[in-house]
């Protein structure tokens, strides 16, 4: 289980599209925090993320990077992002024809359990479009939602065994940050979302470590992120965290104290990235570029490029 969240984000003339996830796969009495559940199409233009059965979404998740990573027209963008989507949902339908189910019933609980958000640029459109996929018992057969405007806000699409309960957290979070206007609003007077879903999402990671809180058992881990710019490119933003609760809620030294992470597993320290880093917390965001990279974050002298998230 887990929970995705994918958005658009105005900033200022621009817009950009992201995901975030947490970390967390569990069951058969197994509980792992650093795994990834975002994934970057071949071809750098389109992101997948799943929720659900691990055992039915792991297997069509690597099966649509493959077939996306042989199929020409997609790698090189002759395949607008709309005529992947269907693409992506012929294979999805093919490939669970093929599935076993040895006892009655496990075929309906795991085939809805199972859910993936698809998005990337349409060249076509013009505009980021994104899609959740999901499995209708009525047709036995995976079909796409696409996002629309969510709170009178940006479009945003929602994944996940949690997700009615995140989207009242977020609804909520957003008539908080309402009181002060000029924060939501673009210059033509439209609401817009900024970073309000990964901050929703990362609250509740962050309360599971420091106050122990196991109301949603199936999310852990630190958050995950991917963004794709209007400019067709994708790359996944790391995040300073740690499991560790006196490190953690010192908010303010998360970057010297904590560790790096990309698509959730903690960083080797010898482990030198040219990744945009993020503070899960101020949300200030540089690309590191030090052969000395862990030396210099621990230290607080990073040799960096800003950029504005």
């Amino acid at each position: 289980m887990t929970v995705n969240i994918a958005w658009i984000r105005k900033v200022k003339n621009c817009e950009e599209l992201w995901i975030v996830s947490d970390s967390r796969l569990s069951g058969d009495g197994t509980v792992w925090d650093q795994c990834a559940k975002l994934a970057i199409l071949p071809g750098n233009r389109s992101f997948i993320s799943f929720a659900g059965s691990t055992n039915i979404a792991y297997p069509i998740m690597n099966q649509v990077h493959s077939t996306i990573a042989v199929h020409r027209k997609a790698v090189l963008g002759f395949m607008d992002v709309i005529e992947q989507k269907g693409h992506i949902l012929n294979v999805i339908n093919s490939t669970i024809k093929s599935i076993k189910f040895e006892y009655d019933g496990v075929k309906d609980i795991d085939l809805k359990q199972t859910q993936f958000i698809f998005g990337g640029y349409s060249w076509v459109k013009k505009q980021f479009v994104i899609w959740k996929l999901f499995y209708d018992a009525n047709i036995d057969k995976f079909v796409a939602q696409k996002a629309v405007k969510t709170f009178n806000f940006g479009k945003c699409i929602i994944a996940g065994d949690i997700s009615k309960k995140v989207a009242y957290f977020l609804k909520k979070y957003l008539e908080e940050k309402a009181q002060n206007l000029d924060e939501l609003m673009t210059s033509n007077g439209e609401s817009k979302f900024n970073m309000e879903p990964y901050e929703v999402v990362r609250d509740l990671l962050y309360d599971k470590v420091i106050n122990a809180n196991n109301d949603f058992r199936t999310i852990g881990g630190a958050p995950q992120l991917i963004k794709i710019y209007q400019h067709s490119n994708a790359e996944p933003i790391g995040v300073f965290w740690s499991n560790k609760k006196d490190v953690l809620q010192n908010k303010s030294s998360i970057k010297q104290e904590g560790n790096a992470t990309l698509l959730g597993r903690y960083l080797q320290e010898y482990e030198n990235t040219d990744v945009i880093y993020m503070d899960p917390f101020s949300l200030e965001a540089k690309r590191i570029m030090s052969n000395n990279f862990w030396k210099d974050v621990k230290q607080g002298n990073e040799v960096e490029i800003e950029i504005e998230v």
